[in-house]
This record gives structure tokens, sequence and C-alpha cells, in this order.
């Protein structure tokens, strides 16, 4: 008896062609929708730790007043501070004069300027190295961002985030009295978080998009 014997046949020109024409198709469709829920997701993580630096701002000014070094009271009593954040060293600048804006007790002084790492003393510091690490201590994950918030009648109002970056992003918008000057902001292609220069930013309160 002869055995019958199939040849492998491989796949034709033509069918090479549709498979390749399938995948560019489902690449063009699958692509976008990850690459906007990844940013979706770096958003979301954002906010949420800008929403949480701020609260913890918050407890720590709350804190200082009971202690006697907290913000002063009064119309002209703001500022704006700043955070950059390199290899885990917290540092922060009051952008402010220091004297006219906090009380000052016999533990702590503010000086305008402070720097912390997460784990190190806190005796023998300013006011503004003890909120360096404190917040250090908190967000020890955090190895480089940029952090700014307005500070008013002893609280932080607003406050913005930045993961991907050391430095100020030139076209968030400012500050204004009890929080940000605008309530919709351009982002990118109205992609809420996405800046023009494609950062990603996280804002408390967040800055819808418009």
């Amino acid at each position: 008896m002869k055995i019958k014997r199939y040849k492998n046949r491989g796949f034709t020109l033509v069918e090479m062609i549709v498979v390749i024409a399938i995948i560019g198709v489902l690449a063009a469709i699958l692509i976008p929708t990850m690459v906007g829920y990844l940013t979706h997701s770096k958003v979301t993580s954002a906010n949420s730790t800008a929403a949480e630096i701020k609260k913890n701002i918050d407890f720590f000014l709350t804190e200082a007043d009971t202690a006697g070094y907290g913000m002063k009271k009064g119309e002209d009593c703001y500022c704006e501070p700043t955070i950059t954040v390199i290899d885990g060293e917290w540092t922060i600048n009051m952008n402010g004069d220091t004297s006219a804006l906090f009380k000052e007790s016999r533990a702590y002084k503010w000086e305008g300027s402070g720097a912390g790492k997460a784990g190190q003393m806190k005796f023998g510091v300013s006011a503004d190295t003890l909120l360096a690490i404190s917040l250090a201590n908190l967000y020890s994950d955090i190895e480089n961002a940029y952090i700014t918030f307005r500070l008013e009648g002893g609280k932080c109002v607003a406050l913005y985030y930045s993961p991907e970056t050391t430095a100020a992003v030139a076209e968030m918008p400012a500050f204004g009295k009890s929080g940000w000057s605008v309530d919709i902001f351009s982002w990118d292609n109205k992609t809420q978080g996405l800046t023009k220069e494609g950062y990603i930013v996280g804002t408390a309160p967040v800055l819808q998009t418009g």
C-alpha cells in the first residue's frame, strides 16, 4: 500500500500581506488607546500624591501653630514656596519674608529655606528643614520631583506636583487668592494633567481641562 505524503505548505505572499495589514490596523487602534490609558493612570496617581502632600503640609502647619511657630494670620500673610526633590533630598525655599509670615518658638524658627532626607534627625533644625524632613519621611519613594504651593491663612490652599521634572513647569497657571488664578486650564490636547511640554502634573485642587 502506498502512503500518501503531503508537503508542508507555507504562507503565500497574499496571505502574508493580509496578516500584516490586519496587524497594522489592530496596532493603529490599540496603541493610542494604551498610551491614553497609561497617561490617565499617571495623572490619577500624580493628582492623588498632590492631594496627599497638600493635606500633610496642612497637618504640619496645624501642629506648628499649636507649638507656637505657625503661620501668622492676615490678608498679606501668604507665600508660594517651592520644593525640589533630587535623589531623595527635599529642598524647600519659602520665597517670602519668613519673619513677617511665621511665628517663632524656642524650639523652631523659619529661616527661609531648608533641606532634609528621610530618616534625618529632627533636633536642632529650622522649621523649614523640619518640614522637608517630615515630607521626605512620608514620601520616601519619591526620588525626583518638583512641587510648588500657596500658603495662606495658615493653610495650603493650592499645590502642583510633577514627578517628571525637578524644575518649574513654566506653562502652569499662577496661584490666586485662596487657590488657583483660573478654574479651567487648557492642558495639552485637553488631556487633564498633561502639559504641552509633555510633563505629567498632579494638582490639588484638581485643575479641570477646558
